[in-house]
């Protein structure tokens, strides 16, 4: 079973496999007080995506379409509870800034592995 403050959302391998993945793990570092679980009070990051436009149509296993399924923007992205992306856009960085530099270092690491790109 998969709890959100207490409610059972869905019981079945692949939210056993959601609970290991964030409960389970908590337990096993010894803080599931503060995370592993959607609760007030504990450190929020929680990310969201849409799965009811064209790309989501006939999807009937969001948790596996998910994990198996091509890329998906995510919609909002909460760190600490507090906003990155909100309404799939980055909040806190410019995005070309952002892209800029990842293609920077990009260059830079294909240097020192000398791999061409």
């Amino acid at each position: 079973m998969f709890h959100v403050s207490g409610v059972v959302v869905g019981v079945g391998l692949k939210f056993r496999r959601l609970a290991r993945a964030t409960i389970d793990g908590a337990r096993c570092l010894g803080r599931d007080d503060e995370l592993g679980s959607l609760e007030v009070g504990k450190l929020a990051d929680v990310a969201l995506w849409r799965l009811d436009g064209l790309d989501g149509a006939g999807i009937e296993d969001p948790v596996a379409a998910l994990v198996f399924g091509a890329t998906q923007a995510v919609e909002l992205l909460l760190i600490g509870g507090r906003p990155v992306v909100e309404d799939g856009e980055l909040r806190t960085a410019d995005e070309a800034e952002v892209a800029a530099e990842i293609a920077r270092e990009s260059r830079r690491l294909a240097a020192r592995a000398e791999v061409r790109v």
